[in-house]
Order: structure tokens, then C-alpha cells, then sequence
């Protein structure tokens, strides 16, 4: 929502380094909007300052592919990776796998250096047409391994359910590439008016932070 705020090592004008005894947050955390951030030294005189970055969607500036495609439908629909990112939950990226797409992949690659804080993905196809819910038709995502550019990755397993889901990392994480690869799904289902699909489908997956 744009209201916490990351904090960075803060600057000590007539300081040396190793002077600081402690700051509170420590770098890294998060606080709201015109909290306090106090710094102890032991020594020396001047002033102290913080600084902090207001957390910002990543996704509009990244370039954004896909190991594998679903084709376009009867009625052209298609299931790019771009949809990802378009705000609109009746769009989505299918993987174009046989099966659910294991190990299938998209990737967001920046065109400089960023650092991520989190994920919101809403994790299946969250679309109603023609009294078919092609949630329940298609697979979503259930586990998923988020890798970064330096090759270290977490694993994070998300609800079967109907809404945006927030993959909040530990610490935030300087990369210029995020990957998001697929580990298990939540299989498909036949309903009354509609045969299983083993196509994967994401609506929307936005990268956070600064």
C-alpha cells in the first residue's frame, strides 16, 4: 500500500566508522511514515540522519519472459507473460507444458539493479466466462522456487485461494533478476460446465521494492 517505508544505514556527518553503538530499527526493517529513528554514538559531535525508500511496484520496468507459452485459444486469447503485470484478473500467463508445468519458469529481468522486498502474486486464473471458473479448470500455483540473479532462491508455498498473496522476503535482496519457477500446483478439476485443463494459469505477479 505505499505507507511502510525500508530503512537504510543511516549517515553520520564527523563520524568514523565504527562509531555508531546502535540504531533503532536496524537497517532493514520495516517502519511506518514519519516514525522516529534513533541512532546511540559514543563519540564525536554532529548530526544524524536516516534515510528511508517508499516501497514501489518493480514489474512496470522489467522484461518479462517465460520458459514456455500456452498458444492462443480459438478466440485469441492469450496467455503471455506480459499479462502478469496488467492489473486485470481476467488475463493470465498459462505455461505450455504437456501436464502442469512443472519446473516451467517466468522471469523478470530489470534494467539495472533493484532491491526486491516482496511479491504478490494472485496465483491462479481468477476468470468467470461463459459460467466456467477457470480457477477450478485450470492448475494454479502452489509451491514455487523464487530465485535471484546471485543463484540463491527461496521456496514458498501460497493458499488455494482467490486473492492477491504477498511472498514477503526475510531481508530485502539486491538482484537484477527475479525468477519464479514452478514446484508443485493445485490440480485442475472438471465441473459441470467445463472439462479439466492441465494448463498452470497466473493472473498477476508484481515485484516490490526500491
Amino acid at each position: 500500500n505505499g505507507l511502510s517505508m525500508e530503512v537504510e544505514e543511516v549517515s553520520l556527518p564527523g563520524f568514523e566508522e565504527g562509531e555508531v553503538v546502535s540504531q533503532v530499527p536496524a537497517a532493514g526493517q520495516k517502519v511506518d511514515k514519519g516514525s522516529r529513528v534513533r541512532v546511540e554514538v559514543n563519540q564525536g559531535s554532529g548530526s544524524v540522519t536516516a534515510t528511508s525508500r517508499e516501497e514501489r511496484d518493480l514489474s512496470t520496468s522489467a522484461v518479462i519472459s517465460a520458459s514456455s507459452i500456452l498458444p492462443p485459444d480459438v478466440s485469441y486469447v492469450n496467455y503471455l507473460p506480459q499479462n502478469l503485470v496488467d492489473n486485470d484478473f481476467t488475463t493470465c500467463w498459462a505455461e505450455g507444458k504437456p501436464g502442469y508445468g512443472l519446473n516451467e519458469w517466468v522471469r523478470f529481468q530489470f534494467p539495472a539493479e533493484v532491491t526486491v522486498t516482496r511479491l504478490s502474486v494472485i496465483p491462479g486464473y481468477l476468470k468467470m466466462s461463459n459460467n466456467k471458473d477457470r480457477w477450478l479448470q485450470n492448475g494454479r500455483l502452489k509451491t514455487v522456487e523464487i530465485v535471484f540473479d546471485d543463484g540463491t532462491s527461496i521456496l514458498h508455498t501460497f493458499a488455494d485461494q482467490k486473492t492477491y498473496q504477498d511472498v514477503r522476503l526475510e531481508k530485502p535482496k539486491k538482484t537484477r533478476s527475479v525468477t519464479v519457477i514452478i514446484k508443485d500446483v493445485y490440480p485442475g478439476q472438471s465441473g459441470p460446465n467445463w472439462t479439466l485443463a492441465e494448463d498452470t494459469s497466473v493472473s498477476e505477479m508484481h515485484i516490490f521494492g526500491y
